[in-house]
């Protein structure tokens, strides 16, 4: 992603091996560290299409518009978000001291620091995940008033399922999709068991009958574990992964990590009979040994295992052209072409497919490979520097109005429990024909990897492809 993610940008963030312009000086090359341009003040065509479009938006959305007005009306939208709605959580005044990167490397690093030229930290695992709303708009109400609605209430009235609603224009992998993208960008780590919230119950309320606390107790996130500096800073939380669209979901977020999911030979990662390998954690043998198996099920477990054979294949394609490439070289080169991968298919396939709008299509398109037609890049290269002729990708590095990262908000939006069925109808991949019903239970958590065991990839993947995921409605 090329901007903090408050606008769902598309595209691999540019890595190290495409420095912003004008990073001539970095330490190390006889000069002092370079200073990162700043945000620009928007232009009077920028402030024009903003008032204009403001006006229109009161009447008529994006996507209700004809397709060029609504494309422009995005690309206003992306800068008015770009220039509004990016706030950096460690403060203006540098709460976190920020360093040049000394040596930009040409692949990912295993904690996702040294992506930017200015500023080694940025994205690291660790760091803050910031906000798309002023600061002073995100200091929590207090307990009394947080249970005023009841949470409970809310969940009981208008989110409880009542039947499964299918979304008919999806497949059950969109919604393993989006999880298994997610769990590669944000992660709050383990809530806090300590001073859980205490939710009251209705005198009608079930939850104490199915073997629930009353009052119904919910652990508080994971706080900061730095302290603030500054008194008068709201709450802030740490990503516990890096924030960047780097594949650390199937790599891990630490080099220790990292290593041990690899074979040591040919770039490669661990595969063993088409499978990968149990968690050899004491508890967690249940759980496929990969970067990320947090909240893990089938539907994860059939992606990551897919794409820890694409980068395996891809491995020995680069091998097969390049024989003299040591095993380090090869693992990195394959997950920048791995992680390309996956940007691309969120970009042009699985986001106009959650979003199945003509402007959407043509957006997310643009968004990858810019407004001109193909044939245009393919003969003659990018054109000029921006990203809308071109796209996103080769195009400036550009954080805007702060240090690229994941935001609150971003993770708050994705709220994904409707998207997953009570149960699944596993189909034989040769014929089609109905093997049996499972619930969810039967394929999550403990279950996850004797589920996969009994029925195989080939037919989850069928079945999965022939499901529908549930629809995003109250």
């Amino acid at each position: 992603m090329t901007d903090t993610a408050s606008t769902e940008q598309t595209g691999p963030a540019p890595g190290p091996s495409a420095p912003a312009p004008g990073t001539a000086g970095l330490p190390g090359q006889g000069s002092r560290p370079p200073q990162p341009p700043g945000p620009c003040p928007p232009g009077f065509l920028e402030r024009l299409g903003s008032a204009a479009f403001a006006r229109v938006n009161e009447v008529r959305e994006w996507h209700e518009l004809p397709l060029p007005l609504g494309l422009l009306n995005l690309r206003v939208l992306r800068d008015d978000l770009r220039r509004k709605n990016l706030y950096d959580t460690y403060g203006a005044g540098g709460e976190r001291r920020r360093r040049a990167t000394s040596t930009l490397l040409p692949y990912r690093s295993y904690d996702g620091s040294g992506y930017d030229p200015y500023d080694e930290d940025m994205g690291r695992v660790g760091t803050r995940l910031d906000r798309n709303a002023p600061l002073d708009l995100v200091f929590p109400e207090g307990d009394e008033a947080l249970m005023s609605p009841s949470p409970r209430e809310i969940s009981r009235q208008l989110l409880a399922r009542r039947g499964f609603v299918p979304a008919p224009t999806l497949n059950l992998l969109a919604a393993a999709w989006i999880q298994f993208e997610n769990h590669g960008w944000a992660n709050h780590g383990d809530n806090e068991e300590a001073e859980p919230f205490t939710v009251p119950l209705a005198e009608d309320d079930d939850w104490a009958e199915h073997g629930g606390t009353c009052p119904m107790r919910i652990n508080r996130t994971r706080p900061d574990p730095v302290a603030h500096t500054a008194a008068d800073a709201p709450p802030t939380y740490e990503n516990t992964v890096t924030h960047w669209w780097d594949g650390s979901q199937i790599y891990g977020s630490d080099e220790e990590r990292c290593r041990a999911l690899r074979t040591g030979e040919g770039g490669r990662l661990i595969v063993e009979d088409g499978r990968l390998p149990a968690d050899p954690r004491p508890g967690k043998e249940c759980l496929d040994w990969t970067g990320m198996n947090s909240d893990y099920w089938a539907g994860l477990s059939l992606l990551h295992t897919l794409f820890a054979k694409e980068h395996n294949a891809i491995c020995d394609f680069l091998r097969s052209h390049r024989p003299t490439w040591d095993d380090e070289r090869l693992f990195h080169t394959a997950r920048l072409v791995n992680t390309a991968l996956m940007a691309k298919i969120h970009t042009v396939e699985w986001t106009p497919g959650i979003l199945d709008t003509p402007v959407l299509h043509h957006a997310m398109n643009a968004n990858w490979y810019g407004v001109l037609p193909r044939w245009v890049s393919k003969t003659f290269g990018r054109i000029g520097t921006g990203e809308m002729l071109s796209g996103i990708l080769g195009s400036p590095t550009d954080h805007h109005a702060a240090p690229f990262s994941m935001t609150e908000e971003f993770v708050s939006a994705y709220r994904l429990h409707p998207l997953i069925p009570d149960e699944l109808t596993v189909r034989d991949h040769r014929a089609g024909a109905v093997r049996t019903t499972i619930g969810f239970d039967e394929m999550q958590g403990r279950a996850t990897r004797s589920s996969v065991d009994e029925f195989g990839m080939s037919d989850l993947f069928y079945t999965f492809g022939t499901s529908h995921p549930g629809a995003l409605v109250l």
